[in-house]
């Protein structure tokens, strides 16, 4: 054992507590692996072939998975997540929703504004449909949300809802309100302890258009599951999945 160590008291419960491998060990089961040249943790980036989202506009500072682990592993939001706004916006129908990732796909990329949208299959968010922009700070994020509100009424709705919120519900539903949450006085050094031994991937690319066309063609089979006959614009008035059962209720 170092010298430094052999002099100081309370070594082990020190380490125990602030063990950087207990951290970051259950990220090898999700492809994470340390480089054997700078002896950090890193993961190859990779695109998803299927999913609820489509990633019109990702954003460059932002890596959304690997903090939901860290906030999940640790019990604090991290510095990222603190000052993350992202302007939400509910389409109530599957139509609403493909407007608005042509929205995307035109208005925000030309604004400048990071931005996925998608059908949501979280049990604990009370909708069908949703889009994301993502800003770094409150300043920023009210600036965007004063942009988008006028997007939306004009070429989505103005039945559509759009807020302003920090973080994620994620994390509101184990921390609480976002304006109530103090930060722990160690959570920054232990932040920093585990972010200097990571190597986070680079940015998240927009999703390419033959899987955005494989996510659209989910979303209008989600909308047939859940009611919303907005998806019968999009199949020549045609069910998506056509009724050939055989009924008797008109013959009682």
């Amino acid at each position: 054992m170092p010298p430094q160590l052999l002099e100081e008291e309370g070594v082990y419960k020190a380490i125990q507590g602030r063990d950087i491998v207990d951290i970051l060990e259950p990220l090898f089961k999700t492809g994470w692996y340390i480089d054997i040249k700078t002896q950090k943790f890193k993961c190859q980036p990779a695109i998803l072939p299927s999913g609820p989202w489509i990633y019109v506009n990702p954003h460059p500072d932002l890596h959304c998975d690997f903090d939901t682990y860290l906030f999940n592993a640790l019990g604090f939001l991290p510095r990222r997540c603190r000052e993350c706004y992202k302007v939400v916006i509910r389409p109530k129908t599957v139509a609403q929703l493909i407007r608005l990732y042509e929205l995307m796909n035109t208005e925000f990329v030309k604004r400048g504004l990071h931005c996925k949208c998608g059908v949501e299959e979280r049990v604990y968010v009370h909708a069908n449909y949703g889009g994301y922009q993502y800003n770094r700070g409150l300043k920023e994020g009210k600036k965007s949300y004063k942009t988008i509100r006028d997007l939306v009424d004009v070429f989505v709705g103005s039945d559509v809802g759009v807020i302003l919120k920090r973080g994620c519900t994620e994390m509101e539903l184990k921390t609480g309100p976002s304006k109530q949450y103090v930060v722990p006085e160690w959570a920054d050094e232990l932040e920093d302890k585990v972010m200097e031994v990571i190597e986070l991937p680079s940015r998240k690319v927009s999703t390419p258009k033959y899987i955005a066309d494989h996510t659209i063609r989910k979303w209008l089979e989600f909308a047939w599951d859940r009611g919303d006959a907005t998806c019968l614009e999009f199949s020549d008035g045609k069910p998506i999945f056509p009724n050939k059962i055989d009924t008797y209720h008109k013959e009682v």
